[in-house]
């Protein structure tokens, strides 16, 4: 156990064939088969079950709802998962604890966890704060722990396979033991008959998925250029045009392009730099445009059919934050909590008592924690990693590229979704993987093994006149090294 401290601590003064390397690489292992698991836990939702057949059965089920208290066995694995984490950061080094979370990330969950003290729920406040947080530690420090290539060849077997077998289920779901795979006809929305969801719970989810999918091995694909990448990438693509995910197909085809740019700029000096100033220029624009379409979005944005409906949800939502600014209903403590939730007194069509979500990530962000706490969110989880992409060197584009790519795709999805600033949701899970690796790369400490070779002393310091060489093997090579007269003195070697 001793020997395992020291390695993992120093890493650099082992050599490779090493016992006590044999049990780094089993730690690594350990952590990387930790990290599968909670996204298995996570995204993975096979869903035999359709909507009810009708809005009013709908509209009973859903406002039936009470506090969730969720399942023991999945409570008991992310512990497990959480105390594991711990000692192992304890094994190699107890002080990076909480780098590995940025500092605005860890005071806007500080915010959420205070938010119990006037929160609907304090019950459920806490416990759904606290399991953030859990996650959270968990996912970061995995990250931080197994490394930036582990994670990303972590992420890449987990799509790949979720992309191979949902595609496999949607052939085979025919047969009932695979129907699981395809929207059956009974649904509640008549849209969503046939889509594709494969081993995800909603098509809503599986689009996404196979979105981030498309990043992973695009990215990878321009790196190592192997067949298998653009296979998963040719198969990604067919599922997501399968789930008939409207938006994210939009915004995969933005992203992709946006993301490749990214790519190209960042792997120039000063790239990171001049995207920044283009995205605020393009913001700037979008702004004085908005300002100038003011009646036409103000008109689009009241009506409540719009956006599939959501405008209605987001009206409803928004009676609740004007009278609540500053504090929120406290975080997690807007749905699921049964007849206290404000929905049931704002709500404005009788079909938003029925949704369990904003379906707007920063709009249920700033109902449930406030407008402090909506800021502190905003600035960890949006404003610090995108400086962080902006200031990127040249050596890390590739890197840098992906992640921005998965970090922005998260950011644009929550317009429509509600997963802003919640771990259990799918795609939020895989954003803090992203922002994780961009914010251990740029805070990781150098090892100690890779500390600069020193520069030799001086010519002025030269010990022996350079008129008057001795013959070889007149001085011991580290004295001709001191001396520094590498050029003058014959030797058989370059000197290091």
């Amino acid at each position: 156990m001793e020997k395992l401290m020291r390695t993992l601590r120093n890493p650099a003064k082992q050599q490779p064939s090493s016992p006590v390397t044999a049990d780094r690489s089993l730690f690594y292992r350990f952590f990387s088969a930790l990290l599968f698991l909670t996204l298995y836990m996570i995204v993975v939702k096979i869903n035999y079950e359709a909507g009810a057949p009708n809005d009013d059965a709908l509209f009973d089920a859903k406002r039936l709802l009470v506090s969730d208290q969720g399942d023991n066995i999945t409570q008991i694995i992310h512990l497990t998962i959480f105390v594991s984490v711990f000692l192992g950061v304890l094994l190699s080094d107890w002080r990076a604890m909480f780098l590995s979370i940025s500092i605005p990330y860890l005071l806007a969950c500080a915010w959420c966890i205070l938010s119990f003290l006037w929160a609907i729920d304090p019950g459920a406040s806490v416990r759904r704060s606290i399991f953030t947080c859990i996650l959270l530690f968990s996912t970061a420090n995995i990250v931080r722990l197994i490394g930036t290539r582990r994670t990303i060849e972590v992420l890449y077997v987990f799509l790949g396979l979720a992309m191979v077998v949902s595609l496999i289920a949607v052939c085979l779901s025919f047969i009932p033991l695979f129907s699981f795979a395809v929207h059956p006809g009974n649904e509640a929305d008549p849209s969503v008959v046939g889509a594709w969801r494969g081993v995800f719970w909603h098509k809503n989810t599986a689009g996404p998925i196979a979105t981030v999918a498309l990043m992973v091995f695009m990215h990878v694909g321009l790196d190592k250029g192997r067949r298998l990448d653009w296979f998963l990438f040719f198969c990604s693509a067919i599922f997501l045009i399968g789930t008939k995910s409207k938006s994210a197909i939009a915004l995969a085809v933005l992203v992709l392009l946006i993301g490749y740019g990214y790519r190209s700029l960042a792997s120039k000096s000063g790239g990171g730099k001049a995207f920044g100033w283009l995205t605020l220029y393009v913001l700037a624009n979008l702004v004085i445009l908005a300002l100038c379409e003011h009646d036409t979005i103000h008109a689009f944005l009241t009506d409540p059919a719009n956006v599939s409906g959501r405008v209605a949800i987001w009206l409803s939502m928004w009676t609740y934050i004007k009278s609540h600014l500053w504090l929120g209903s406290g975080f997690g403590s807007f749905y699921g909590i049964g007849y206290n939730s404000p929905i049931f007194t704002v709500a404005t069509e009788k079909f938003v008592l029925g949704v369990i979500q904003s379906h707007n990530g920063y709009i249920e962000v700033l109902a449930s924690t406030g407008l402090i706490g909506f800021a502190l969110a905003i600035f960890a989880l949006v404003i610090w990693p995108a400086c962080r992409f902006f200031m990127v060197r040249p050596r890390d584009a590739r890197l840098y590229a992906l992640c921005f790519s998965i970090w922005f795709y998260g950011l644009l999805a929550n317009f429509t979704e509600s997963q802003f600033f919640s771990l259990d949701k799918q795609i939020w899970l895989l954003v803090v993987i992203a922002i994780s690796m961009v914010h251990n790369k740029a805070t990781m400490r150098a090892e100690p093994g890779a500390a600069p070779i020193p520069a030799p002393p001086p010519a002025e310091l030269t010990l022996v006149p350079a008129l008057a060489p001795p013959s070889r093997g007149r001085f011991p090579r580290r004295t001709r090294q001191l001396a520094g007269l590498r050029g003058s003195i014959p030797s058989q070697g370059p000197l290091s």
